[in-house]
C-alpha cells in the first residue's frame, strides 16, 4: 500500500484502487487499468479442448482486447492455431503475414487464412493476441509467441487481418488442430 500527501490531498493505491482525500475532506476513487486492460473474461481447461471460445464482447464499447494465453500441446504432433472472428471460420476470409527467427535462421511467409500460431509436438507455448478494428471495421490481429524446442528456441510474429469490413466484435474463438493440455489457460482483457 503507498500512502502518499500530495497538494490534492492524501493518495492511497491499494492494488488497482486508488483513493485521494482531498482538501476538503471528500474521497475520490478510482480504479487504475493494468497494462493489459480491465480482466473481462479467464478460461482455463477442465479437460483436454481444441478451442477457447470468448461471446458478449463489443469492441465498440472496449475498443480493443488482449489475449494472454498459456498453453501446453497434447499431442505428439504440431499444432496449427487459428482465429475465428464472429464465428466466421473460412480460413480464406482472412489473410496473415508471419515473420520468425530460429537458430541462427530468420524467414517469413503469407498466406490466405487465419493461422495465428504453431505449437510444437508436445512443447508449452505462451501465446499474446491483440484485437484490434479500424473505424471502417476491418479486424487485425497481432500475435507475438514462441515454441518451445528444447535448445531452440523459435520467435515468431503474427499478422492477420479479417478480409471483410464488420460493425462489431462480439465473439473471438481461438482453436487449435491438436487439443491443449488440461490447465491450459486463457485470459481475456478489454481495453476502455
Amino acid at each position: 500500500m503507498i500512502n502518499s500527501p500530495s497538494p490534492y490531498g492524501n493518495i492511497i493505491a491499494d492494488g488497482s484502487i486508488v483513493n485521494a482525500k482531498l482538501a476538503n475532506g471528500t474521497i475520490e476513487t478510482a480504479k487504475l487499468a493494468s497494462t493489459y486492460g480491465i480482466q473481462i473474461g479467464s478460461i482455463t481447461l477442465g479437460a483436454p479442448a481444441t478451442s477457447f471460445d470468448f461471446t458478449s464482447l463489443d469492441i465498440n464499447t472496449d475498443h480493443a482486447y488482449r489475449i494472454v494465453m498459456n498453453l501446453s500441446n497434447n499431442a505428439a504432433a504440431d499444432a496449427n492455431i487459428s482465429v475465428a472472428i464472429n464465428g466466421d471460420t473460412t480460413a480464406t476470409n482472412y489473410y496473415r503475414q508471419i515473420m520468425y527467427a530460429d537458430n541462427a535462421a530468420v524467414g517469413g511467409s503469407r498466406g490466405n487464412d487465419n493461422q495465428i500460431g504453431n505449437m510444437g509436438a508436445s512443447c508449452a507455448f505462451p501465446m499474446v493476441l491483440d484485437i484490434l478494428m479500424s473505424p471502417d471495421g476491418i479486424v487485425f490481429i497481432y500475435s507475438p509467441s514462441s515454441k518451445y524446442l528444447g535448445a531452440n528456441l523459435k520467435i515468431y510474429k503474427w499478422f492477420a487481418h479479417k478480409v471483410a469490413a464488420v460493425a462489431n466484435v462480439t465473439q473471438i474463438t481461438i482453436n487449435s488442430t491438436q487439443s491443449w493440455k488440461t490447465g491450459s489457460t486463457a485470459i481475456l482483457y478489454a481495453f476502455r
